[in-house]
């Protein structure tokens, strides 16, 4: 039961976060810059508390996934750990002013996040018995 606790707490907050992504990338697109600077530090905020919590979570003892094959939480945890760095990466290139290596790690993240999520509803799939 532990591990359907932390799972469903996990993707519970996805549809929050992508929304906020997807807010700022569209601004971004826009060009109000200023308006996307807001947007994508309230994702990186939101990202930052949902990572912890989940560290947290994990730290106590709940799991990831219990019916995936490890493979895939392997793959999945790979993947977040990659998130970190960006989030650390994009504010830093975007409020320096340098632009291409802003978009270039925006990019990244985009895809990163999408591969997070298709990884993380795999987990969620295989855990329901759905795959």
């Amino acid at each position: 039961m532990k591990g359907k606790a932390l799972l469903y707490f996990v993707e519970g907050g996805a549809p929050v976060l992508v929304a906020l992504l997807v807010r700022a990338a569209l601004l971004a697109l826009k060009k109000d810059i200023a308006r996307h600077k807001k947007a994508a530090m309230i994702h990186a905020v939101a990202t930052w508390i949902s990572l912890i919590l989940a560290l947290i979570l994990v730290k106590m003892g709940f799991t990831i996934s219990e019916n995936a094959p490890a493979w895939i939480s392997k793959i999945h945890l790979a993947i977040i750990y990659m998130i970190p760095p960006l989030l650390v990466i994009l504010p830093a290139t975007g409020l320096s002013g340098r632009r291409t290596a802003h978009m270039m790690a925006a990019i990244t993240y985009c895809v990163t996040w999408a591969a997070s999520l298709i990884t993380g509803a795999m987990i969620f799939s295989m855990s329901r018995g759905w795959l």
